[in-house]
């Protein structure tokens, strides 16, 4: 897995194609049923609405074909204006909750407020300019085939099912690091303040992905994970608890490449073969455009 995002991008593009024009006898609650597609940060977002209050969230895993992804519930208020969005997080702490905005327009794009926006944080009252947007692909309710879902919950008892876990979950912390890093903007109190941050974090709960939480370490029943956090690197580790799983590392450099544009880089690490200890932290090749494995590692793509 290896995502490359100019420090400019900050905002989520949204996928260009067409739109399914709901009707319009439709309840919003009708109209949110099925897959919704856009990109964040150069990857192809899903969003599935299964139920009224059942939502997918999925990530193309390096291809067109596979997902990785988590399990929501979710809440609307129709009678508040912008609607109001609450996303419930079955995580560790169940009572995890973001707190958001949206619309579906007359063309039939959705539109949710997710930049800025953090878990137990005041709801934004507006939506600003790059305000997340997604296409209705399809009416389907069912997930793609090839989706693995992550819910907080046992695994399924295979140890390729088990490694999904980790492979998922260090992939996640990548992404939220790089947001966390490059994110220009915070609400307090409904109102929009400018920060400029100088470090990855090593703290988990400012990473608020709900299913991890803690300062540098947590846990779930297959890995042990950590984080480290400076100025210009980040890293995180899933060591495997039990025997026959492999362990992982995740690395994001933040550095100038050889066209002189500040970037963020990061990869995912495999070890080889089954076992208790992590990869070592990869390096920045050269100072390049390029991040190696170490040893007794291979790169997930």
């Amino acid at each position: 897995m290896y995502a490359r995002i100019p420090l400019t991008i900050g905002a989520i593009a949204s996928l260009i194609c067409i739109s399914a024009t709901p009707s319009i006898s439709q309840t919003l609650e009708e109209k949110l049923l099925g897959t919704w597609e856009s990109e964040l940060a150069f990857e192809r977002y899903i969003l599935v609405f299964t139920s009224p209050n059942n939502l997918f969230i999925l990530n193309a895993a390096g291809s067109k074909s596979e997902y990785h992804g988590l399990e929501y519930r979710y809440k609307i208020n129709r009678k508040a204006k912008p609607t109001q969005l609450d996303i419930i997080i079955d995580g560790i702490r169940s009572t995890d909750k973001l707190s958001t905005i949206l619309e579906i327009d007359r063309n039939g794009t959705l539109k949710i407020q997710l930049e800025g926006v953090k878990p137990n944080q005041e709801r934004p009252k507006i939506f600003t300019d790059n305000a997340t947007t997604f296409a209705k692909i399809s009416g389907s309710t069912s997930l793609p085939p090839k989706a693995f879902i992550y819910n907080g919950k046992p695994q399924p008892q295979t140890a390729r099912g088990k490694e999904s876990e980790a492979r998922l979950l260090i992939d996640f912390i990548n992404r939220a690091q790089i947001f966390h890093r490059s994110q220009t903007t915070i609400f307090v109190n409904n109102t929009e303040y400018p920060i400029k941050r100088t470090r990855f974090t090593n703290k988990f709960d400012a990473l608020a992905l709900g299913t991890l939480s803690g300062k540098s370490r947590a846990q779930t029943n297959n890995y042990a994970y950590r984080l480290f956090g400076g100025k210009d690197r980040a890293f995180a580790t899933a060591t495997a608890k039990v025997k026959g799983l492999k362990s992982y590392v995740g690395a994001t450099f933040l550095y100038v490449n050889v066209e002189g544009k500040s970037v963020m880089s990061s990869i995912v690490c495999e070890t080889e073969k089954p076992t208790k200890i992590p990869p070592k932290f990869p390096k920045l090749v050269g100072g390049s455009d390029s991040i190696k494995c170490p040893l007794g590692s291979q790169l997930l793509k």
